[in-house]
């Protein structure tokens, strides 16, 4: 049988490390938020992060689900990570840029360990350490020796994976006759959703793909033909990750705009204008992060110019009317 650690060792141990712990978790946290970023990868939420507790590494310990042989730095998931993802097609590409960025010690699919009788959920999980390149940065200098877990998995497994913790039903053995087609029923729904996202999203790149060529002008705008109409009638350095194209679109329909040839029409006829506004501003501007790049404007911000340069009075009211709203 293993030698268990003092526990009293353990945790002098731990509370040795706790500030490095502290360090590893926000330099994890700040590189993977880098590179969600860099690549316009939306999160569910932002990242959550938790160093466990010597509490709980105790209980683990004396549980005999865990056995520290020398050092509480054995336990790979001393500190966790979990990142929560919309659609299911991103969770594949934040595991790229994970393997990319960070070195892989252990990746399995929590899926892969059920049996055919138990209940479960798909969640990537991966053990991870920075790479040797990072250990010549100061700040990191010291966090060669640690280990963290990331969870990865969508919005519908996460709200399975916590109803399951909850009810507490690992299995059919564990659970009710009466209520085990509910389970089922559940699961498959939650499985679903991710399913229908997916076609959901393979459809509207379709969509954008044959509207960048061809698209009928005298068609009511949306959303997505309101993005190709300003991509094309605008400076694209102008344009901003976070447009609100569909605050925009209601606005710019109730202004009178129906299509996009009206559209169109309007950029044309008040361009020069909207131009020359967006030279004073940005000559008058002390604060403005994008005036490197001569830009002051964000696409929302021309067309809110021309309409107002088309129709001040009724643009104004448009904006009154919307923020009582």
């Amino acid at each position: 049988m293993a030698k268990k650690v003092d526990i009293n060792d353990a945790k002098i141990e731990y509370e040795d490390h706790i500030k490095e712990f502290e360090k590893f978790e926000k330099a994890v946290i700040d590189q993977i938020s880098v590179l969600i970023n860099e690549n316009d990868i939306k999160l569910a939420i932002p990242i959550q992060s938790r160093i466990k507790a010597f509490a709980s590494l105790s209980e683990k310990q004396e549980s005999g689900r865990f056995t520290m042989k020398k050092s509480i730095l054995e336990l790979q998931d001393l500190i966790g990570f979990r990142i929560l993802m919309l659609f299911k097609r991103d969770v594949e590409s934040i595991v790229r840029l994970i393997d990319d960025n960070f070195d892989i010690l252990k990746e399995y699919n929590t899926d892969e360990k059920l049996s055919a009788d138990q209940f479960g959920y798909s969640s990537k999980h991966l053990i991870i350490k920075i790479k040797d390149e990072w250990l010549k940065v100061p700040l990191y200098k010291n966090l060669g020796k640690y280990t963290g877990e990331i969870q990865i998995r969508t919005l519908s497994q996460h709200h399975w994976a916590e109803t399951s913790n909850i009810l507490q039903y690992k299995d059919k053995t564990s659970a009710p006759r009466e209520i085990l087609r509910s389970i089922g029923r559940v699961s498959a729904l939650l499985e679903m959703v991710d399913l229908e996202y997916e076609r959901l999203l393979n459809e509207r790149e379709k969509y954008n793909e044959e509207i960048k060529t061809d698209y009928n002008k005298s068609e009511k705008l949306n959303v997505d033909t309101l993005r190709i109409v300003l991509d094309k009638n605008l400076p694209i350095k102008n344009r901003k990750d976070d447009e609100p194209y569909s605050e925009l679109l209601r606005e710019i329909l109730e202004f009178g705009i129906d299509t996009s040839e009206e559209l169109e029409a309007l950029i044309v006829r008040r361009k020069d204008e909207v131009i020359i506004a967006e030279k004073e501003a940005l000559e008058k501007s002390t604060v403005n992060p994008r005036a490197d790049i001569g830009v002051f404007y964000s696409f929302a911000g021309l067309i809110r110019n021309i309409m107002r340069f088309e129709d001040l009075e009724k643009y104004v009211k448009i904006r009154e009317k919307n923020k009582k709203n």
